[in-house]
């Protein structure tokens, strides 16, 4: 949410009321989907998915380990059907696996289940969509690279999958395969997994991380991991999170957006290749609505309809047509308008037009940007698969979280 501070009203009071849309906009964004499905899309490892007004789920790309859903293993260079999923609401791609959320607030996944990602009880792979464990009246989802992290209606977090670097917040290096609370979370409003990490958003605009840290990706001024959450050193404010390799971004309620973690790509936007222990601001960008995180770059959502993008680049993911390997500030992808919502894996990008095209850019070794070809594309090209409907951008006065479908980004 963009606020605008109108003249008698104090910033305290105008980010006060941010907050409280933002509670009642979760609220209703899961009541509301009892009844409908908001276009979503999602980038992993290798693949690429959408979620349809109808609430069935399509990927493409890599499928190695089953992550298209579609009962093999073979990738798909067009978009496929994920067998047996109808009434979804919600879908998040994480490295080689994915989690959807469906109406009546269970939980679905399928993929790499190495570590237990799944959340089935099991470690076993799969290439059809199974139910996930004891969670139950689920809002939010995500994926990391080898976790998955959920947010329940009551504000409570849970977490299960690979623990080597304490993602899971128990003090124990135990992978789960059923999920599991974090302890000591309330008031949580959003979440976000990075590789092997976590950020949580609060109702009060206060971010809390954990797990891995060696680029200061928690942002609490220091390179120690840590098993429990830990508040992002003083930072409020905060509206929008996403995480991405061992870095993250945000969105405050004035529009602008600050990053912490590692920048070896200029993946924080701030024309340096400093990693950064706590949050700093991107110059010159105040009216962002979103923002989506892939491997090592970034994408950002404006107002206008226009995207932005920092980073890596050796790929094209930046969609700028630029031949450098690494951009380290922000450039707009080239010839896109009318987004309304993006999404990045971890070597390409999508972006979701207003008319219901989906568009992508980057890596195509598996076919993740839909168009039938293998080649990897500088600038973006129109993918093979097509909403049905015209979609309404949300107003911009109202807030996004990070799985929030408003419709806004799912990473």
């Amino acid at each position: 949410m963009i606020i605008k501070l109108q003249k008698g009203f104090s910033e305290n009071m105008v980010i006060n009321i941010s907050y409280c849309i933002l509670i009642v906009a979760a609220m209703l964004t899961f009541c509301c989907s009892l009844f409908a499905a908001v276009p979503q899309i999602s980038g992993g490892g290798s693949r690429s998915l959408v979620l349809k007004p109808d609430g069935t789920v399509w990927a493409w790309g890599g499928n190695h380990a089953g992550q298209l859903g579609d009962g093999t293993t073979n990738p798909r260079k067009f978009a496929i059907q994920v067998k047996g999923l109808e009434d979804v609401v919600s879908i998040a791609a994480g490295w080689e696996h994915n989690l959807a959320v469906k109406s009546d607030g269970t939980v679905w996944a399928w993929g790499n289940n190495r570590f237990g990602q799944l959340g089935d009880g099991t470690n076993e792979n799969r290439n059809t969509p199974v139910k996930v464990k004891t969670i139950k009246d689920v809002t939010e989802i995500d994926a990391g690279f080898y976790h998955s992290i959920a947010l329940q209606s009551d504000g409570t977090v849970w977490v299960w999958g690979n623990n080597e670097l304490d993602q899971l917040g128990d003090g124990t290096k135990s992978d789960a395969y059923k999920p599991m609370q974090v302890q000591g979370l309330n008031n949580v409003v959003a979440v976000s997994g990075g590789n092997h990490h976590n950020l949580v958003l609060k109702a009060d605009g206060t971010i809390w991380g954990w797990g891995a840290n060696g680029y200061g990706q928690l942002g609490d001024g220091t390179m120690t991991e840590s098993s429990i959450p830990t508040p992002v050193y003083d930072f409020n404010g905060a509206v929008f999170i996403a995480s991405g390799n061992n870095y993250n971004v945000a969105v405050k309620a004035d529009g602008s957006i600050w990053g912490w973690g590692m920048n070896t790509y200029g993946q924080l936007g701030n024309g340096t290749q400093t990693n950064s222990k706590i949050p700093i601001r991107i110059n010159g960008l105040n009216n962002s609505v979103s923002i989506a995180t892939g491997g090592y770059h970034a994408l950002i959502l404006q107002q206008d309809g226009t995207v932005l993008s920092m980073g890596y680049n050796r790929t094209g993911q930046l969609g700028t047509g630029a031949t450098s390997n690494y951009q380290y500030t922000t450039l707009k992808v080239h010839g896109l308008s009318d987004v309304v919502s993006i999404a990045a894996g971890y070597y390409h990008s999508l972006a979701l037009k207003k008319d219901g095209t989906i568009w992508a850019w980057g890596n195509n070794e598996y076919g993740q940007l839909g168009d039938g070809t293998l080649n990897y594309k500088k600038l973006p090209i129109l993918s093979q698969i097509k909403l049905d409907q015209t979609i309404t951008p949300a107003p911009k006065e109202d807030s996004a979280s990070a799985n929030t479908p408003i419709p806004t980004l799912v990473k």
